[in-house]
């Protein structure tokens, strides 16, 4: 019943809320819902939120702020979902910004730019404790490049997309998969030849969307690649985007994908792919103007 909204925004629905905030969607459901106000107030002050992560009762943020609530909170938080209040029991500071976050059970995957994680050195990659907020000292790949994308495979193998070049001292371009114990995988993909922004793992495929115009040279893969998860081998499976890919999501019933961005085509800014074909359904958002579509959830 209720959405949760990160950005760099400073009001949302008429209401003075800054970076993240809460939408009632039983309210005034024919047009969005109402955002919560009063009651409903993280305080972050004048920094991005780049992604958010519901587990049980809780709301975590990752970003580009440093202060919530007047307290010391390095680019990644713990709130309350009923309240947004700042938990205060939850303490997990990363060097620098982080983009993404990637749940598993316990476990949280955050990945960005930064070069330590709770006083430890990390690089662009780290797994915390969703209950305490303490970094896993013993879990450190190595990603030279920035991490803007994390995708976990449920038997705890972890699915990363940005725009690096090496893992571990090992090539690896902007795709990599890393095991569960934190060593790199064999898996090893044929590459992108741009960043890769946006992950979706999914009936053991692995689907990478991003700012790329080829796959290992052929230009008939744009935007978007499908990998098989076991072997990485690249499936010939072509929506026919024209433009960059920023958000990927799976539909309620598994069976398509949600894909958002800069494109005009096959449908634009938001269109939904059947997983099986690659093809564009039916469906249209009906989106004429406006700026590109940079994040999607699905209920």
């Amino acid at each position: 019943n209720d959405m949760y909204v990160g950005g760099g925004f400073t009001q949302i629905g008429g209401q003075n809320l800054t970076s993240v905030a809460k939408i009632d969607l039983t309210a005034n459901a024919g047009d969005g819902g109402v955002v919560s106000s009063g009651s409903w107030n993280a305080n972050i002050f004048s920094s991005a939120v780049y992604d958010l992560a519901v587990v049980g009762s809780h709301l975590y943020l990752a970003g580009d702020f440093s202060l919530i609530n007047g307290q010391d909170r390095r680019y990644t938080a713990r709130v309350s979902l009923t309240d947004g209040s700042l938990d205060n029991t939850w303490k997990s500071h990363a060097g620098y910004r982080v983009y993404t976050i990637g749940v598993n059970g316990t476990d949280l995957y955050l990945g960005g730019g930064f070069m330590s994680f709770g006083g430890f050195p990390v690089k662009n990659i780290a797994k915390i404790s969703n209950q305490t907020g303490t970094g896993f000292s013993d879990w450190t790949p190595i990603v030279d490049q920035p991490v803007y994308s994390i995708a976990v495979d449920g038997n705890g193998d972890v699915f990363i997309g940005g725009s690096f070049s090496n893992v571990n001292s090992t090539p690896r371009y902007n795709v990599a998969k890393i095991n569960s114990d934190g060593t790199l995988s064999d898996w090893s993909p044929v590459a992108p030849n741009n960043t890769v922004n946006a992950l979706l793992f999914a009936g053991g495929y692995l689907y990478a969307g991003g700012s790329f115009t080829s796959v290992d040279g052929d230009g008939t893969y744009q935007y978007i690649a499908k990998y098989d998860g076991t072997t990485g081998n690249l499936q010939n499976w072509k929506p026919g985007f024209d433009g960059a890919i920023y958000t990927l999501a799976l539909s309620g019933d598994g069976l398509s994908l949600y894909a958002g961005g800069a494109f005009s085509a096959p449908r634009n800014r938001v269109a939904k792919i059947t997983l099986s074909s690659g093809l564009a359904d039916t469906w249209n958002a009906g989106i004429t103007t406006g700026s590109n579509v940079r994040e999607i959830a699905v209920n």
